[in-house]
């Protein structure tokens, strides 16, 4: 039996109270909610971020006895103390909690016993200042009616605080409440109105969350529950899965909101399997409940870790939500899951479904930033673009984000899983959206107008020769029956000293925003061979032949023939990538840094060439644009190549087009050789939001990626505004590794091995991380029956064409 308080119990009870009320949250987490809130622009930031919070403790006697053991009785869940690492931030070790007197069998762990409403309240309060100073947007909260299960209490206690708290947090921290299917409630049409009566009674408050321009956002735990006992019920209590979803709109609509945003919340690996019934049924999209598909074990150390697991949850979205038909949500896991609630006959805690280890530091943030970026990448899939993440708490415990007890006597909160979420949700924003009225050709167009006036029609082109050479036999039916539609336009960017691991895509630092767009919607390869250095690289690109017979093994090309004469490359290789594709009936060009000879040499009909050494920042532009010298003052060489790309493809012809675009970026350029001649090493300068300030930065490496992937995307708006896109197959990639770690080094991978991504949204389904081997040889081969066309015979390439692939159909790669 407990011994009331004395007033100095109470007393040292409010100090409690009032301690927890003044902390102010984790110390790394700052303001950061702004991030998720619409700005003065009336663009969101990032995506919506919410999680889902269960019950916790309250002092009252159920909770007391079941989660922390502390009344006589059964063994609470927490009461081992290979639990405790889950212990909410605001209990204390009973043997610290000196002013009360406790039978001889109390649990370990106290909270709030004898039981105040005044302390829940200062402990949810509390929890609130944690999330919204970490910056989430939401909970969901879950429990069935009030007047329809009564022991349900338990599962609403911290949500009425939430309701009832008069601190600002309360309100800037949004709520949705699930309509959640207890397995102890057999619902009806009549026990459905009754949920509903309730769910309005919060929908209509002004904190619900809603998503896409104001639909209030519900979640439905467990819609199979729902189905199963509707269809069962009798009479007019009988009620189709159809009828529950139109009724919940109705019921909603009816107090002048918007439709809500209904999404039907499933266990995980079977989510998917639901998705055409849920579409059937009238949903706006499914999730998964909490994402544990790590695994099943029965020793935690045998469980796999966070980060694996997690990667593999994001793999089964990729493989199995996308393109089902309905939106859906995807999970973000945030904690070492597994269930300590069950117990064998002695009473011992069973350690099962460890689905996966702790996060080790770093894996929580790195988490969150993969899913808002998988999120911000599928439009379509994710149109709420809210993310739900399992979880605060598990089921009365911590052991989510919510910060945990920290260590007597201090008990200073541990905060780790909160402050790396803070983080993630501090830094992400969104990319530039694709557009093609954005600041790309709006700056271009004022950067380049006397560019405009000086160009003049190129002659029309012999479609037997090229600047005097004969063109292979076409290997396709040239001439007015060639389909512009059926045949894609193709382009290969192909950027200059860059590695695989200069990229977020894979595994490094630097945020590609539209190169990651295009490799998620299309593919990437993980495997790609160039080689060690720029030249070889090129002139194995433009022959189909390995450096063996190339004869390029540096950076020089042109051998002396018997006469003493410096030979060209593509006089020596006749069925060059650009003469392949002019036979084919494409109208060719080339548009970059040649590096390899003369670029009449290789069957191209158009061209705009730079200066191969002026790599810097262009001041002095000095171009061969279609054999006329064009002088640019102040515009950097990349403009200058983007607007004649933007010109040549948007120009009205009856053939397609094929450009091959070797560029100067991002290349080392850090020490010019001649800084006083060619200025410092600068590019246009690009704020958070991925657009021009009309400033130029210092030229560094990581300026250089960001201003590529910004023209890159600024020509993927042109194609769509041009409506080209859908027809056009886009392969980008680096000619070497980057300077100073892999460029010119033969003895590793590092040289060779370098980024290779490939985006035709009308033709190429998205497939993500690809682990078929290509190489540089394979993309005559590629391009040529992209074409509609065959190798010349009597000649030899040494690559395979990977068109196929890029079909959908079937490939044999390279073993």
């Amino acid at each position: 039996m407990f011994i009331s308080l004395t007033r100095s119990g109470w007393k040292a009870l409010l100090v409690l109270a009032i301690s927890l009320a003044q902390t102010q949250g984790p110390a790394k987490s700052q303001e950061t909610k702004a991030d998720g809130e619409i700005t003065a622009t009336g663009k969101r930031g990032r995506p919506l971020l919410g999680v889902q919070r269960w019950d916790m403790f309250s002092g009252k006697g159920a909770t007391q006895q079941k989660e922390l053991g502390y009344l006589p009785g059964k063994q609470g869940f927490l009461k081992d103390s290979q639990w405790h690492d889950r212990v909410p931030f605001f209990c204390r070790l009973t043997k610290d909690v000196d002013w009360i007197e406790h039978p001889a069998n109390a649990g370990p762990v106290w909270f709030n016993h004898p039981f105040s409403q005044q302390l829940l309240q200062e402990s949810m309060d509390q929890e609130l200042r944690y999330a919204h100073n970490a910056g989430i947007d939401f909970f969901v909260y879950h429990g069935p009616a009030r007047k329809l299960y009564a022991n349900g209490w338990e599962l609403r206690n911290n949500f009425d605080c939430h309701l009832s708290s008069k601190i600002p947090e309360a309100k800037k921290v949004n709520f949705t409440w699930a309509l959640y299917a207890h397995r102890a409630i057999r619902y009806t049409r009549s026990k459905v109105a009754t949920m509903m009566d309730e769910t309005i009674e919060y929908i209509t408050m002004p904190n619900w969350q809603t998503v896409m321009d104001g639909r209030p956002l519900i979640v439905v735990y467990h819609p199979e529950r729902f189905r199963a006992a509707l269809q069962v019920a009798q009479g007019k209590e009988h009620m189709t899965g159809v009828g529950f979803v139109e009724y919940i709109r109705a019921r909603v609509e009816a107090e002048g909101l918007k439709t809500p945003y209904i999404v039907g919340c499933m266990e995980p690996r079977d989510s998917c399997l639901h998705a055409e019934i849920l579409k059937e049924e009238g949903y706006d999209a499914f999730m998964d409940y909490e994402g544990a598909y790590g695994g099943a074990v029965a020793k935690r150390d045998e469980a796999p870790t966070y980060a694996s697991a997690t990667e593999e949850i994001l793999k089964t979205c990729e493989q199995e939500y996308l393109n089902r038909g309905l939106p859906f949500l995807p999970p973000c896991p945030s904690m070492h899951y597994r269930w300590p609630h069950a117990f064998d006959r002695k009473g011992q805690a069973i350690e099962k479904l460890h689905h996966f280890q702790w996060p080790k530091e770093g894996d929580l943030e790195a988490r969150v930033e993969a899913v808002l970026d998988f999120v911000a990448s599928h439009p379509e899939d994710c149109e709420a673009q809210t993310v739900i993440m399992y979880s605060w708490n598990e089921h009365s415990g911590g052991g989510g984000i919510c910060p945990t007890m920290g260590k007597s006597p201090e008990y200073e909160p541990e905060t780790q899983w909160l402050d790396e979420v803070a983080e993630a949700l501090a830094t992400w924003k969104y990319p530039p959206k694709d557009n093609p009225k954005d600041d790309d050709k709006k700056d271009d167009d004022k950067e380049l107008s006397s560019y405009e006036k000086m160009k003049e029609p190129p002659p029309p082109a012999d479609a037997d020769k090229v600047h005097g050479k004969d063109l292979p036999a076409p290997t396709h039916a040239v001439g007015a029956n060639t389909s512009a539609q059926k045949r894609p336009n193709i382009i290969f960017i192909l950027s200059d000293d860059v590695s695989p691991r200069d990229y977020a895509l894979y595994g490094g630092k630097t945020v590609s925003p539209v190169l990651e767009k295009l490799a998620t919607e299309g593919l990437y390869f993980k495997t790609a061979w160039a080689t060690p250095r720029c030249v070889p690289t090129r002139a194995m690109l433009l022959s189909g032949k390995y450096p063996f017979r190339t004869g390029v093994y540096e950076n020089q090309i042109n051998p002396r023939g018997e006469d003493n004469r410096i030979m060209p490359m593509g006089e020596r290789f006749p069925n060059t990538l650009g003469s392949l594709m002019t036979a084919n009936g494409y109208r060719t060009a080339m548009v970059g840094k040649l590096q390899t000879g003369d670029v009449r040499s290789y069957g191209f009909q158009r061209w705009c060439t730079v200066n191969h050494g002026r790599i810097f920042d262009m001041k002095h532009s000095n171009n061969d644009e279609d054999g006329k010298q064009v002088v640019q003052p102040n515009v950097h060489s990349t403009d200058a190549l983007f607007d004649y790309l933007h010109r040549f493809t948007a120009e009205e012809a009856e053939d397609p087009w094929f450009v091959y675009m070797p560029l100067n970026l991002p290349h080392s350029v850090r020490n010019p050789d001649n800084p006083a001649k060619w200025g410092p090493p600068v590019v246009p300068e690009l704020d958070e939001n991925w657009q021009k300030t009309g400033k130029m930065v210092q030229n560094d490496f990581e300026a250089s990626l960001r201003y590529l992937d910004y023209k890159i995307g600024g020509f993927v708006a042109h194609l769509k505004s041009t409506r080209q896109l859908e027809n056009t197959v886009i392969m980008y990639a680096g000619d070497n590794g980057t300077h100073r770690y892999g460029k010119s080094n033969p003895d590793s991978e590092k040289g060779p091995r370098v980024p290779f991504v490939v985006y035709a949204p009308g033709i190429l389904e998205p497939m993500g991380a690809c682990d078929e081997l290509v190489d540089f040889t394979d993309v005559i081969p590629t391009c040529v029956e992209l074409a509609g066309g065959a190798l010349p015979e009597g000649d030899v390439f040494d690559g395979r064409s990977f068109a196929p692939l890029i079909r959908g159909e079937s490939f044999e790669g390279r073993e």
